[in-house]
Order: structure tokens, then C-alpha cells, then sequence
């Protein structure tokens, strides 16, 4: 569905090649009480894989675990601050503790480089791709002069 011409924008969270027992522990609780079927455990090198092999060039990889760090702690916070008035419309008591189970873990596990978060783009893998959108104007038009 993606035009010819157009950019692919893929964010996830995902665990850092080499983690450890506990940071697949994470992914784990996340995918059974959080995301029902969802992945997190899932290196980077399985995504770009997975792109290549549907036809995708990937252009550019971000890993944003780090400042996801800050993001979730906010949401931790906000989150401690209305948990009451949470558990008391959609929220049970288990629920909520769930949530901030995993809003604290996520928090940590993003600070310490363990769990991340990549931003990944991409765009179809054909020659006609108009690769210059990434160049400078300047520099695609005074290559494009020389031609």
C-alpha cells in the first residue's frame, strides 16, 4: 500500500543484542499482561531482516532507548499520581498494579540500555527509489548539474 515514492516509519521496543535473562523476563511480562501477542524480546538485526526480505531498503535506524527512558518515567509518575481515580472507572486493583509494574520495569530497563525503543525508516528497494530527499538540495542539485 505504500506509494512508490514513500517512507516506511517503524517504532518498537525491542532488547538490545546480548541481554540477559531478566530482560527477556521483561519482554515476556509485557507480551502476556500488557500487549497480548506482542514481542518485545525481538532484536533490532530481526526487524532489518524482516524488512529486507519484504523488499525494503532501510534507510535509517535510531535507538531511542534512552530518552524513551525519560518518557516512560513521566508516565510512571502520571500514572502513581492517578492511579486511584484509574482503579476506579476501567482499572481493577490488578490491572492498575500491572500497569505500574510494567511502566516502573520499562522505565529502568529502558535507563540501563537493556530494553529499547528503534525508530526504523525505510522505503521500497527499486531503482527508482528518488534517493536524493536524503542529500542536501544543494548537494543533489549541483550532482545533478554535473550529469
Amino acid at each position: 500500500m505504500l506509494e512508490d515514492d514513500g517512507l516506511f516509519y517503524m517504532q518498537v521496543a525491542g532488547l538490545r543484542k546480548g541481554s540477559n535473562w531478566q530482560d527477556t523476563q521483561w519482554g515476556l511480562f509485557m507480551s502476556r499482561y500488557i500487549f497480548p501477542g506482542a514481542d518485545a524480546s525481538t532484536p533490532l538485526y530481526w526487524y532489518i531482516n524482516q524488512l529486507e526480505r519484504a523488499g525494503f531498503e532501510v534507510h535509517s535506524v535510531e535507538t531511542v532507548g534512552r530518552h524513551y527512558s525519560h518518557t516512560l518515567h513521566a508516565w510512571y509518575d502520571l500514572w502513581m499520581k492517578n492511579r486511584n481515580k484509574a482503579e476506579l472507572s476501567a482499572y481493577s486493583g490488578r490491572l492498575s498494579r500491572l500497569w505500574e509494574i510494567f511502566l516502573a520495569w520499562s522505565t529502568v530497563a529502558a535507563g540501563i540500555g537493556s530494553a529499547t525503543c528503534y525508530q526504523i525508516v525505510a522505503h521500497k528497494n527499486t531503482y527508482e527509489f528518488p534517493r536524493d530527499i536524503f542529500c542536501s538540495k544543494d548537494t543533489a542539485e549541483a550532482r545533478r548539474k554535473m550529469l
